[in-house]
């Protein structure tokens, strides 16, 4: 009879022992998996700051960047990227199964105790709820895991070129302005007067200097290569598709007062912009054609990845060469102008530039009073030093 009792209390001991040892299993696991789901979280956050902060100041466009990489980063698209509302400087998204809030202007006791200004600032904060494995069989329901990090601008690089040509840079007009390096993998060209390089002229094969009061200094070196496009092709096309502005075959945008925005791409054709006071924050992208701007008053900032304008055909391959245009007056660009496989052109008068003219073939300024600046926010071939606060 005792024996018999003592088998019964060793079972239930037993039977308590298997259910604690399931429960540490079960905890163990489950921990194991959360630690894993935070870490690629803290991953996220931090590289989505970091993207975002090389579009600052610009806050749209450094908040559409931090989107984005989010999104890439767990394998996922820009059509991905769901805007579920706004809140003061706040964007709250819906990425995959996490909500994310991205705040630029940003500002807290930390940015304020180094001194530096909202527009320099950008959070990421995203949320995920995570369900174990095992822990709901023990009444464990899932958990909310909300990381943060905030990313600073400190300034901008001087590492790049307001000029880069693989073939030849001319400057054939009077009383243009170019701050910052050029670079030529062959020639440069300098005729007309008063024109002015403020920083190096490189240049590898041959050098020709004519005119009246031009201030360059001429300086042979090696050659180098093209700075890159940072995303793929494929990436401005889905981004152009999300935002209902992709275009097959040429596209026209003719007018006075229009206002474009977002991503603009065109497959296997031209893109020309025509008309009078045009604007917006756009990235304009051909996959073969050239693009065109003619008319006057044109108002452009790049909309992600420092672009304005990028002819990407990267063999020169089709029926017209992949050169990017300007024929009119007055047109600002805070942006580069990217010619993959051509040649970046200016015709017109009083162009603004801040950032960068990239051509594979030549960049020509054949106009009057061009003001070219080299600008890490905005221009290609350098960066913007960016780190991480939090």
């Amino acid at each position: 009879m005792r024996s018999r009792k003592l088998r019964g209390q060793t079972l239930v001991m037993v039977a308590l022992i298997i259910v604690v040892l399931l429960g540490c299993v079960a905890f163990a696991v489950d921990f194991g998996h959360t630690y894993s789901v935070r870490q690629k979280m803290r991953n996220n956050v931090d590289a989505a700051a970091l993207a975002g902060a090389q579009s600052l100041p610009t806050a749209s466009a450094a908040k559409t960047a931090a989107a984005n990489y989010y999104a890439l980063n767990m394998g996922l698209t820009a059509s991905n990227v769901v805007v579920l509302g706004h809140s003061g400087n706040t964007t709250q998204y819906r990425i995959g199964s996490d909500t994310v809030d991205i705040t630029t202007p940003y500002s807290d006791a930390k940015t304020q105790a180094k001194g530096i200004p909202a527009s320099n600032a950008i959070r990421v904060f995203a949320c995920r709820n995570v369900r174990g494995h095992f822990g709901s069989l023990f009444g464990l329901a899932s958990t909310q895991h909300c990381l943060r990090s905030i990313a600073v601008l400190s300034g901008s690089s001087s590492g790049g070129n307001a000029m880069w040509a693989n073939q030849e840079i001319e400057i054939l007009g009077n009383n243009n302005l170019v701050t910052g390096n050029t670079h030529s993998n062959k020639n440069l060209i300098l005729k007309g007067n008063n024109n002015s390089i403020t920083g190096t002229a490189f240049y590898v094969v041959h050098k020709e200097i004519q005119g009246n009061h031009n201030s360059v200094t001429p300086q042979q070196t090696t050659t180098k290569p093209m700075p890159s496009v940072p995303n793929s092709l494929s990436y401005y096309k889905a981004l152009a598709q999300a935002n209902g502005t992709y275009y097959m075959g040429n596209k026209t945008f003719v007018g006075n007062n229009l206002v474009l925005k977002g991503v603009i791409f065109v497959d296997g054709g031209d893109l020309l912009i025509a008309g009078n006071n045009i604007s917006g924050m756009v990235t304009f992208v051909t996959s073969t054609g050239r693009i065109g701007f003619q008319g006057n008053n044109f108002n452009f900032t790049a909309y992600v990845d420092k672009l304005v304008a990028y002819a990407a055909n990267p063999t020169g391959q089709g029926c017209s060469i992949p050169n990017i245009e300007v024929a009119g007056n007055n047109a600002t660009f805070r942006g580069t102008l990217y010619a993959a496989s051509g040649s970046v052109i200016i015709k017109g008068n009083n162009l603004m530039a801040h950032g960068a003219l990239i051509g594979n073939r030549q960049v020509i300024v054949a106009g009057n009073n061009a003001r070219v600046t080299f600008d890490g926010t905005y221009g290609l071939g350098g960066s913007n030093a960016v780190s991480l606060l939090e």
